[in-house]
């Protein structure tokens, strides 16, 4: 039992550091799709634990703080959307005419 759990610690290290590796080599590109899959899932999961304030049985709240909440996160949702939707600065610049 022992030699199983030094061996699977031996292969978790050796995962780490292939996952090291890998993210030194990663590229931009599949730097933020290894990030964005973590963080977006991560996201989701504590969006859905929010339905568990839901029941009645053990939470009492009014229409008033759901809509706060909701509009809590659709704001969050909307500037973090903005924030890719960025078009390039244009340059302003002067001229006599």
């Amino acid at each position: 039992m022992e030699e199983n759990r030094n061996e699977l610690q031996g292969q978790e290290m050796e995962s780490m550091e292939e996952q090291e590796n890998a993210v030194e080599n990663e590229s931009k590109s599949e730097k933020f799709i290894r990030l964005a899959q973590s963080r977006v899932t991560k996201a989701t999961m504590a969006i859905s634990r929010l339905a568990y304030l839901s029941n009645t049985s053990s939470y009492e709240y009014t229409p008033e703080q759901v809509e706060q909440m909701f509009s809590a996160l659709e704001q969050e949702l909307a500037e973090v959307k903005a924030q890719f939707q960025k078009t390039e600065k244009v340059k302003k610049t002067f001229s006599f005419q």
